[in-house]
């Protein structure tokens, strides 16, 4: 989606004047919103979308151009806000008309309008199930075909019958192997976050000692880490803090008495050494 101020230079009136208008364009589709000022083509910055000083009106028209842009950014916040909050059935020049319309309620009838909108185009689904039957039927309002469903994704061809399989599936809350495997991405999407967030703390930590404590107190802390890293890739646990329960403390506890690698002895297990110093 894309707004802006700009010339009509197809639009001439019989003084050879343009009028400025507001372009909404999606793809292809496009609409304009009039701003009822007209001026000299060689007046008009195109690149900026403003009106030069050497037009004799530059200081009414600036002003003009200056509100309109502001209203601009107003009407994409509500855009992206219903967009993003609502499953809109809408193509792309309907886009452009509901932009135009956001804008020109901005003064006064916005909630209104968002209603409206919400009601002509939102997809509403809406799962129930049957009484005495364990199956769920789908109810749709509006009731679109499955083609119609506007995905702004290409699908390979030779995947088309399989997308629409476990789309299916999905409405109908049944297992498939497929959404599977989409259910455990998305549990180790979350791990790696959680990961990230681990490692962003201990990393503030080490800083704060290499500052504030004593250096063979920090010279331990990449060690440590080290250790913590193998032992959770060892036994398959995240590392993150929700990790660290108390059967995380025996298993880490057994792990350095029994398994891990001693850098001194190079022998699995704590070093006698350790009991004789």
């Amino acid at each position: 989606m894309n707004a802006k101020v700009t010339l009509r230079k197809d639009k001439k009136n019989i003084h050879g004047l343009c009028p400025i208008i507001i372009l909404i364009s999606e793809q292809k589709k496009t609409e304009r919103i009039p701003l009822h000022i007209n001026v000299n083509e060689l007046d008009f910055d195109l690149k900026d979308g403003v009106v030069k000083k050497s037009s004799p009106s530059y200081k009414q028209h600036i002003e003009i151009i200056r509100q309109a842009k502001n209203r601009i950014q107003e009407t994409f916040k509500h855009y992206y806000n219903l967009h993003n909050n609502s499953s809109l059935h809408i193509n792309e020049k309907q886009k452009c008309e509901i932009f135009k319309q956001i804008y020109l309620s901005l003064d006064s009838e916005l909630e209104e309008v968002l209603i409206k909108i919400k009601d002509k185009h939102e997809l509403k689904i809406e799962v129930s199930e049957q009484p005495g039957l364990n199956e769920y039927t789908i109810k749709r309002t509006p009731r679109i075909k499955f083609e119609e469903i506007p995905w702004n994704i290409g699908i390979p061809i030779d995947k088309v019958s399989e997308v629409k399989r476990i789309v299916l599936k999905y409405l109908k809350n049944e297992h498939d192997e497929a959404l599977g495997k989409i259910y455990n991405s998305k549990d180790l999407e979350e791990d790696e976050e959680k990961n990230i967030y681990f490692l962003s703390i201990w990393k503030m930590y080490y800083s704060y000692c290499v500052l504030e404590k004593e250096k063979s107190t920090h010279e331990r802390i990449p060690n440590n880490l080290k250790i913590l890293t193998e032992f959770t890739n060892c036994k398959g646990i995240n590392l993150c803090f929700e990790s660290f329960t108390e059967d995380f403390g025996f298993q880490l506890k057994h792990y350095l008495l029994k398994e891990h690698i001693n850098k001194y002895s190079k022998e699995k297990g704590v070093s006698l050494l350790l009991f004789l110093s």
